[in-house]
């Protein structure tokens, strides 16, 4: 019986080092450099990156962070999707598909659209697109006939870039007006923490985390995670800027600042 015991004992003590050696803690608030280091340290190795720093001025910081050995996302259907408001596009689509999907266009280079001719002439250009749910994103479109010259029912999307607090609203209650629900990777969000990001993705092929300070209090902590995936077709990649918030009690908290995805054109051109 007394041995019994002790094999019972020994499996126990066995199962909780497993669970402990598993378990990975979580990625802390990033406010500095040194709490850059001490927190990215917990799921990535930095030092399978090269480094450099630079200093732009006495208050200005950058830190830079490049893989050594190039890195891209799995291949994945899932890649080349992006959901919008609950609108699933494949990219690149053309922007005649894009309007079959639902969504309008409303500005072309910064320009108010009043009525939409998809058989104008558009070589490439920025796009004010427009949701069913009336929220709004950029995207650009780029025409992939001979010399890019084509009508603009034909132009690619083939990017979408997306800002959740630029009006720097508190981050309590609201992100941004008119800032659509959107969805990148199957599991990527608005709401999605830096752990998750890591947890998901990987390890950036790029990492540039920059401070600046005012009268010696940094006010302002900023992380650009770079992911490059590709098909047979396209390359792309992801850059997702993460920015320290402080809202009216003082709390601080990592959100995603902002998500700007892009398919190189023509296709397959180098990173």
């Amino acid at each position: 019986m007394r041995n019994l015991l002790c094999i019972i004992l020994t499996i126990s003590c066995l199962f909780s080092l497993v669970s402990c050696a598993n378990k990975e803690e979580k990625i802390g608030l990033i406010t500095d450099y040194e709490t850059f280091k001490t927190e990215m340290s917990k799921r990535i190795d930095l030092s399978k990156y090269t480094f450099t720093q630079e200093s732009p001025s006495a208050t200005l910081k950058s830190y830079k962070y490049e893989l050594d050995k190039e890195q891209k996302l799995k291949p994945a259907k899932s890649n080349f999707k992006v959901k919008i408001d609950g609108t699933e596009i494949t990219l690149p689509i053309t922007v005649e598909d894009l309007l079959k999907k639902g969504f309008d266009i409303t500005e072309i280079n910064f320009e108010p659209v009043y009525h939409l001719d998809l058989e104008s002439k558009l070589s490439f250009g920025s796009l004010k697109v427009v949701s069913q749910k009336g929220n709004h994103f950029l995207a650009y479109a780029i025409n992939p006939g001979e010399n890019y010259q084509g009508k603009m029912k034909d132009c690619l999307v083939t990017q979408v870039n997306i800002s959740f607090y630029e009006n720097g609203l508190d981050f309590e209650t609201d992100s941004a007006p008119l800032v659509p629900e959107i969805k990148f990777f199957e599991k990527i969000t608005k709401d999605s923490s830096l752990d998750e990001i890591i947890k998901e993705l990987g390890y950036p092929s790029l990492i540039d985390y920059s401070t600046a300070e005012y009268k010696g209090e940094i006010t302002l902590s900023t992380m650009q995670l770079r992911y490059n995936f590709s098909n047979d077709e396209y390359n792309g990649h992801i850059y997702i800027t993460i920015e320290t918030f402080k809202n009216q009690t003082g709390e601080k908290k990592n959100l995603i600042f902002s998500i700007a995805y892009k398919l190189n054109f023509p296709p397959n051109n180098k990173f």
